[in-house]
Parts: structure tokens; C-alpha cells; sequence
């Protein structure tokens, strides 16, 4: 790791280099912008020659978006405007977190998105939020691929089901695979009923990624086997599931199971 200054100094860094841009910015405007210790360690990287792609990756910053600026005399008393796209990239609300570095009369500015991603105990948010989404997406009909599919009923959660999808999730992020048949060769079939859960139908959705409860859904409504499942109207339930990979970047194994419950014999 590298050695950088306290938060307040990092910010008033930014506040300094700002005026350097080009784009119309004061010092005041560094408020806009949250200074991140992984984010100077990653623009001391890019400034001594790493790509940008890398100098992220090793600090252990998650990004959904970077940019970089670099100021060739920040003390100079004139600053030629910055391109279009640089400017553009100042002003984007999204990109809310900085990282600085300086040597001699450079600057470099680093400044990017972060993923949302969930953590440990956020496995109820999840649950709700992603039941949400689910089910105002069955609410319309849509076009998956090249099938129709009309709205369907609104899903419910299982816990048996949600029990399933974690531990496929789990296994995955452990044994560092990414299929529907487990490492033991079952099916998502057969990880339901081991829950005790009596089924008609199971179908499932997997996703492996930096990635947003949100970003999971709709990557799944993208593709069209996967919409197929999200929109089946024989589908009654739903449990989901997420696990993170050991590492700096820590990515997320998502699972989605659907499933039709065997009638209740009285």
C-alpha cells in the first residue's frame, strides 16, 4: 500500500489543481467530489505508467466508470480549456469519488463511479429489492429474443428457494466455477428438493460480475433464455442468492431460482 495524505489534505489537493483544468472550476468546487484513499493509490500508478484498467484493478477500487485528467503545469498562471470530453467528465454527477497525485509541476486526477455492490448482511435488502424489480418487470409484456411474452402474476419469495440460490452462489465463489450443474454434478433440480421444497418446475439464472442487484436483473432480461424465466407465468416463486469472491475486486456470483410448487394435498 501506498503512503497518502489525510482526507483533508487530498481534498484540498483537488481544490488546487482544479482552477488547472480549464473547464471553468474553482477550488470550491472540490466539495462535489468524495477524496478515496484507493483512488490516490491508483493515480499514482497511472501517473508513473500503469494503464488505467490496471492501476484500478490494483488499488482494489470496484468502478462502474473512470476517468482521468492530466494537468501538464497546474502553477501556471494561464491553463489552455481542457478537450470537450475531459470537461464532460468534470461536470458528471455519477462520477463522484477522486484520487489525486502531483510530481513536480503535474497533476493527475483521477475520478470514477462506484458499484454498489452488496455485502455480507445485506442479504434481506437484497431479497426485497430484488423481488421489487422482478416483479415489476412480469408486470408488462415483452419481447425476449424473438418470443412474446405476456405479463405474468407477481412472483413470491421462498425461503427454501433463496436457501438454494445461496448455497449454489456460495459454491461457486468457493470452487471458482460458473455453471448451472454444481461442482458435485447436480442439477438446480436437485439442490431444490434438498431443501425439502416439492416442485413442478425449477428453472434458474446465474451472473458473475462486479455487479448491482439491479445491473444482475436486467442483464438477465437482456439475454433471452434468461428473460424467458424471469417472465414465465408458470413460475410461482423465487428465491436469489450472491456471494463474493475472495480478492481485491471481490466479484459477485449471483443466483436466481424459479420455481412451481407441487399442490397441497389436504
Amino acid at each position: 500500500m501506498f503512503g497518502v495524505a489525510p482526507a483533508d489534505a487530498r481534498a484540498g489537493a483537488l481544490a488546487h489543481y482544479l482552477p488547472a483544468t480549464g473547464c471553468g472550476l474553482r477550488e470550491r468546487d472540490a466539495s462535489r467530489w468524495r477524496p478515496d484513499r484507493r483512488l490516490d493509490e491508483a493515480t499514482m500508478l497511472w501517473a508513473n505508467g500503469a494503464s488505467l484498467h490496471d492501476a484500478i484493478e490494483r488499488s482494489g477500487y470496484t468502478a462502474s466508470a473512470v476517468s482521468g485528467v492530466h494537468i501538464g503545469n497546474f502553477n501556471a498562471r494561464q491553463h489552455p480549456p481542457m478537450g470537450a470530453s475531459t470537461c464532460h467528465a468534470l461536470r458528471d454527477a455519477a462520477l463522484r469519488d477522486a484520487g489525486t497525485y502531483a510530481r513536480g509541476d503535474e497533476a493527475w486526477i483521477l475520478l470514477a463511479a462506484p458499484i454498489d455492490l452488496p455485502a455480507a448482511g445485506d442479504e434481506a435488502q437484497v431479497d426485497a429489492q430484488a423481488l421489487l424489480l422482478v416483479n415489476r418487470l412480469r408486470a408488462s409484456p415483452r419481447r425476449c429474443g424473438s418470443r412474446e411474452m405476456p405479463s405474468a402474476p407477481p412472483l413470491a419469495l421462498s425461503s427454501q428457494l433463496t436457501e438454494a440460490a445461496n448455497a449454489h452462489a456460495r459454491d461457486m465463489a468457493q470452487q471458482h466455477y460458473f455453471e448451472h450443474e454444481d461442482a458435485q454434478g447436480r442439477t438446480s433440480a436437485d439442490r431444490v428438493r434438498a431443501t425439502g421444497y416439492a416442485d413442478l418446475r425449477v428453472g434458474e439464472n446465474i451472473a458473475y460480475g462486479p455487479l448491482s442487484t439491479d445491473d444482475a436483473i436486467t442483464g438477465w432480461l437482456a439475454s433471452p433464455g434468461h428473460c424467458e424465466n424471469l417472465m414465465d407465468p408458470a413460475f410461482r416463486q423465487m428465491g436469489i442468492g450472491f456471494a463474493r469472491e475472495e480478492g481485491a475486486r471481490g466479484e459477485v456470483y449471483w443466483v436466481q431460482v424459479l420455481a412451481t410448487p407441487r399442490p397441497v394435498r389436504h
